[in-house]
């Protein structure tokens, strides 16, 4: 027998509407930010920081909102490995990383040990 343990997600589905003046800029700033938004909601659900990576990203353009090819809709989803408070941080720049983590953690002991995921303090 054995105990099998999956990975953590972090998931982002958003309408973004693009600059106008500078549309590629806007897009890959886009981008980003929903990638960062699923990686923060992956760590506060409990995975590693440092093993968190792009799984599925998809970016179509909706031809029937607002002006034409200016509305995208971003999905991104990103998986880690559970965090384990075990495994040493790598660099000073991990530091951040391990603070959000140690909130985590702080709310979930205020739980009763459960781990709780608060969806309410995203990045927007």
């Amino acid at each position: 027998m054995g105990a099998a343990l999956g990975q953590v997600s972090g998931s982002v589905d958003r309408i973004v509407t693009l600059d106008s003046e500078n549309r590629d800029a806007s897009w890959e700033s886009a981008r980003q930010q929903c990638k960062e938004e699923a990686r923060l909601i992956a760590v506060a659900a409990g995975a590693e920081p440092r093993s968190v990576d792009v799984v599925d990203m998809s970016e179509v353009e909706v031809p029937y909102v607002g002006k034409s090819g200016m509305t995208v809709r971003m999905r991104v989803r990103v998986v880690g490995d559970l965090f384990s408070s075990r495994q040493p941080m790598a660099s000073e720049g991990e530091m951040q990383a391990n603070e959000e983590v140690s909130e985590v953690s702080r709310w979930s002991s205020a739980a009763g040990g459960w781990p709780v995921v608060d969806y309410m303090w995203m990045v927007v």
